[in-house]
């Protein structure tokens, strides 16, 4: 009895454990709300890389220093700029241009012509 139900965990639990499942409904909302985050971190980091660079070059116009300031800044910097750059992309996938049916809004109605026209719609969510 006891194999029999150690068998039956070993071969039932792969099935009932699932592994990371990608989310295909996001919504523009949840873009843009991922691209202000990730824009506002990239921000940080290029500005305290930049702050750590400019601190270190005048410590080291006092007195000798060893560097170790502006490869930490120099680091913050390089880390930043991709996420900047990715904020935008994010940005841009949020205001897709999208096919769909719109209706017309017409102050009389002829018979015979359809009320929902195929149209290109822009949304840029603010």
């Amino acid at each position: 009895m006891k194999k029999l139900l150690i068998t039956v965990l070993i071969i039932g639990v792969p099935f009932l454990v699932t592994a990371q499942t990608p989310n295909p409904l996001i919504t523009s909302a949840d873009l843009m709300k991922k691209s202000d985050s990730q824009f506002t971190g990239g921000i940080i980091f290029v500005s305290t890389g930049s702050a750590l660079i400019l601190a270190d070059a005048f410590h080291q116009s006092t007195g000798p220093g060893d560097g170790t300031m502006s490869l930490i800044g120099a680091a913050l910097v390089i880390i930043g700029v991709p996420l900047v750059v990715a904020s935008g992309n994010n940005a841009r996938l949020a205001a897709k241009l999208s096919l769909k049916n719109q209706s017309i809004h017409q102050p009389s109605i002829i018979p015979g012509q359809p009320r929902n026209i195929p149209s290109l719609s822009l949304k840029i969510p603010l």
